[in-house]
């Protein structure tokens, strides 16, 4: 039987006065960042997976990155493109989706997301 909270701590944000908040990342096929907060008492109030992690292959790239902006707010900026493996100059024209997703944390402590998504067709590649 596993544990859903096996991992390894990452970092205590600033404690409120009503909460704690721990960020750690639990096992997968690469760690994955998590968000817990805790009453005073130790109660579990809520939990959030604040990053999904990525793989990339030909044809397909991603980075995600997340930003602690406050005590109270992080973000998670997941970005992918695609490309034609086959071009010569495969970088020539990309199609890149960005998500942001802005994570809140009231003064409850309940997680709130407010995700936003954009994409946009871009040359970066130089032709040979």
């Amino acid at each position: 039987e596993q544990n859903e909270y096996m991992g390894i701590s990452v970092g205590i944000l600033p404690d409120s006065s009503n909460n704690y908040k721990l960020v750690y990342c639990v096992a997968a096929s690469c760690w994955m960042p998590q968000l817990a907060i805790f009453s005073k008492e130790g109660r579990l109030i809520s939990k959030e997976q604040i990053a999904q992690g990525c793989g990339s292959d030909c044809g397909y790239g991603c980075k995600d990155s997340l930003i602690i902006s406050s005590s109270s707010e992080l973000k998670q900026i997941f970005e992918e493109w695609e490309y034609d493996c086959k071009q010569e100059d495969q970088l020539a024209k990309m199609k890149i989706r960005t998500v942001e997703i802005t994570y809140v944390i009231g003064n409850s402590g309940k997680i709130e997301s407010k995700p936003t998504e954009s994409i946009e067709a871009k040359s970066i590649g130089q032709k040979k």
